[in-house]
Order: C-alpha cells, then sequence, then structure tokens
C-alpha cells in the first residue's frame, strides 16, 4: 500500500503538477527508490522473522553442532547483507539523484 502511495505521490507531483514540462529522470528516480526502499523492508522483516525461527530452535532445544543450526545462522547473516546492500544502493541512488556533495569540516574558530 505505502509502494502504491509513493508511486501516487511521485505521478501527481510530476506530470499532474508540471504539465507543460514533464521530467522523466525524476519519475525514474523516485520509482527506483521506492522500490530499493520496499527490498530493504522486506529483508529487515525476514530477518526478524529468521531470528524467530532460530529462537524457535533454541527453545525446543535443537542441537548446535547439525546443519540446521548452521543453515538458520547463514540465513540471518545473508538476509542482513543484503539489507545493508539494499541500503547502500538506496544511498548511491539518493547521491547519483542530488549530486554528490563530499563533506567537509566545519571552520575552525580562531
Amino acid at each position: 500500500m505505502a509502494y502504491a502511495f509513493a508511486h501516487w505521490q511521485s505521478f501527481r507531483t510530476e506530470i499532474f503538477r508540471n504539465i507543460a514540462e514533464l521530467n522523466v529522470e525524476n519519475l525514474v528516480f523516485d520509482t527506483l527508490q521506492a522500490a530499493i526502499l520496499v527490498s530493504v523492508i522486506f529483508c529487515a522483516g525476514a530477518t526478524l522473522q529468521a531470528i524467530e525461527i532460530l529462537s524457535e530452535y533454541f527453545v525446543n532445544r535443537g542441537p548446535i553442532s547439525n546443519s540446521a543450526f548452521g543453515g538458520r545462522i547463514l540465513s540471518i547473516v545473508l538476509l542482513v547483507i543484503l539489507a545493508v546492500i539494499f541500503y547502500l544502493l538506496h544511498y548511491a541512488v539518493r547521491a547519483l539523484r542530488t549530486g554528490w556533495h563530499p563533506r567537509t569540516a566545519p571552520p575552525r574558530a580562531r
């Protein structure tokens, strides 16, 4: 629902308000940013679900030295890595859209 709402806001801003001048680049970047943020949210939700499954495994006193435990740990690690990659991709898309501004040190007081 939020994904559809983000698209609606983007289309309303770019198409309905700026009829004389359509900026397709902004539409593409808005759509890409929304899709990447949805993927970050899905990865975070899947990570929480994998942690819940691992917790249930521990509550049922499953053995630590078998492949089921390793598979559960590996799935958590991979989901966290995917979430970080999607977040960095979102940051890169945002930087491409607004331009890359390197951070500078604040001026020193004399």
